[in-house]
């Protein structure tokens, strides 16, 4: 049987490293959108952690640095451009 060439060893290893890489990169992303248990929101009429910080984005500006599902919403982080940073309530 032939012993695949170094190059090909190469080329799989590359593609592996990156598929995998692109898998972790969008994890945290998620997580940080708010994004867990999203199914369950969307099934009971909530609204998920993506659109509060959508909403409070386009309420206050800035950047969202952060989003945690509480008792009745959400809390967004957001960074503003003055440098300032807020948390903001978004009830569900």
């Amino acid at each position: 049987m032939p012993r695949p060439s170094l190059t090909r060893i190469a080329l799989i290893s590359a593609l592996s490293l990156s598929l995998s890489g692109a898998l972790l990169l969008q994890a945290p992303q998620a997580y940080a959108q708010g994004n867990k248990g999203q199914s369950a929101s969307a099934q009971s009429g909530k609204i998920t952690g993506q659109q509060a910080a959508a909403k409070a984005k386009s309420r206050h500006g800035g950047k969202v640095l952060k989003v945690t599902p509480d008792k009745k919403g959400y809390k967004v982080k957001l960074l503003q451009d003055s440098g300032r940073v807020i948390t903001v309530r978004v009830d569900s």
